[in-house]
């Protein structure tokens, strides 16, 4: 089909190279109805075939597979809970080389080499030493984003705030009931490192996503513009954290209290807070 050799080669422009271990965070409506338009008998299937094709054997790809019902009292099923980031994320779910890890909130669907690294994780906490997100950072992931603004897909971000103890987070419980792969019904109990929403603490990473792109850590093309993708190594961004973070330079570059009598514009706090290169 020509569509497979004209997505391979559009995979390879984007940043993306035989053997990457990619986390892949995406909105592909603009991308897909591309392909629809050229090509009618496209299908959500030659877009997930055309990426494995390009990372296969060699590399990883993870897809988030979130839900965030469990929190809410409703039952997690292991095999039939379904991703709710969108239409990829649940094709890769239900795909058989997949495998999905067992956290009811912030699960991911594993594809490739390292998938065995991820298996059995069932980490208690969301985004702590023993989830996913620390094996993405040990085996630095390439962090791919398609169509997404840094508010709406940098999850990862989580992980360095736990990684390191903001003092604008706390643990609190979630418990539920959890149908394991067994299809055994068991009363789980989980920790969320969540927002002081008490404090107005929000997260707020777009800020972040400028200095980035300013210091040309970000590759690629910015949302909705190009083919809007993008990348970053874990790497990159849990230092550039964790050079903010020393600085005590977190708050209108990572998150912002609501304060609706403050208005401080993002080049103001990049300017005065950071110096950059």
């Amino acid at each position: 089909m020509k569509f497979s050799s004209e997505l391979k080669d559009y995979w390879l422009k984007s940043g993306i190279q035989k053997g990457d271990n990619l986390l892949f965070h995406s909105n592909i409506k603009r991308t897909f109805f591309y392909f629809k338009k050229k090509y009618k008998n496209f299908k959500i299937d030659n877009f997930f075939e055309s990426l494995l094709e390009v990372i296969l054997p060699d590399g990883t790809i993870a897809f988030p597979t979130f839900n965030f019902d469990f929190n809410k009292g409703i039952i997690f099923d292991y095999l039939n809970t379904p991703s709710k980031m969108g239409s990829l994320t649940e094709f890769a779910r239900k795909n058989k080389l997949s495998y999905r890890t067992l956290n009811p909130v912030y699960s991911f669907s594993i594809i490739g080499k390292n998938q065995n690294k991820f298996k059995g994780i069932d980490n208690i906490s969301w985004y702590s030493k023993e989830s996913p997100f620390h094996i993405f950072n040990e085996l630095n992931f390439k962090i791919l984003i398609l169509d997404l603004d840094d508010n709406s897909s940098m999850t990862f971000l989580h992980y360095c705030e736990e990684f390191f103890q903001v003092n604008y987070r706390y643990y609190k419980d979630f418990t539920g009931y959890y149908i394991d792969a067994d299809k055994k019904k068991l009363l789980k109990t989980y920790k969320g490192y969540v927002r002081k929403t008490e404090d107005g603490i929000i997260t707020s990473c777009n800020n972040a996503a400028d200095v980035l792109w300013d210091r040309g850590i970000y590759k690629g093309s910015k949302p909705l513009s190009g083919n809007g993708i993008r990348y970053i190594y874990s790497s990159e961004y849990f230092n550039f954290f964790k050079e903010c973070f020393e600085l005590n330079k977190l708050e209108n570059i990572f998150y912002r209290k609501l304060n609706p009598t403050l208005h401080i514009s993002s080049k103001y706090c990049f300017q005065t807070s950071l110096k950059l290169h």
